[in-house]
């Protein structure tokens, strides 16, 4: 939350007046949390009997966070080799990112990527679903764990 009022009064004191499309930020914040929490259920029921899933989440999620155009414009890749654009829309991350560069900079709204968004909906209820099914049927074991 103080992150995207950094962005706002960023954009603000630039020059940059608010838009309607801005407002798609609450969407997006409210998809990365359903995806967390999904993956939250599913690494936390791990982490109780893995005690090196915490090194390995880590590591997943730094490979993970260079897999997705947001340090680098994609069209550095795309261009040379366009099946990389499919390579990166499988990652659901994209679809948040894309997201938050499209509601701030282009103004282009969620529902013009009707493809994406329903993509990472799919894999965001399939990994809450899993996580959370996953979660409850370990939970009896955790006190013995622990």
């Amino acid at each position: 939350c103080f992150f995207l009022l950094v962005m706002f009064l960023f954009y603000l004191f630039s020059g940059k007046f608010p838009k309607l499309s801005w407002l798609q930020v609450l969407y997006y914040s409210f998809a990365t949390a359903c995806f967390g929490l999904g993956l939250s259920y599913f690494t936390s029921a791990i982490s109780v009997f893995f005690k090196d899933m915490q090194q390995i989440v880590g590591i997943v999620l730094q490979f993970g966070i260079w897999m997705v155009p947001i340090m680098y414009d994609e069209l550095l890749f795309t261009n040379k080799a366009p099946i990389l654009k499919i390579f990166f829309k499988l990652n659901p991350f994209y679809y948040i990112v894309a997201g938050y560069r499209d509601s701030m900079i282009t103004g282009n709204f969620f529902f013009e990527r009707p493809g994406l968004s329903l993509y990472f909906w799919a894999v965001t209820l399939l990994l809450l679903f899993v996580g959370l099914r996953f979660f409850r049927s370990l939970r009896p074991h955790f006190s013995d764990v622990l």
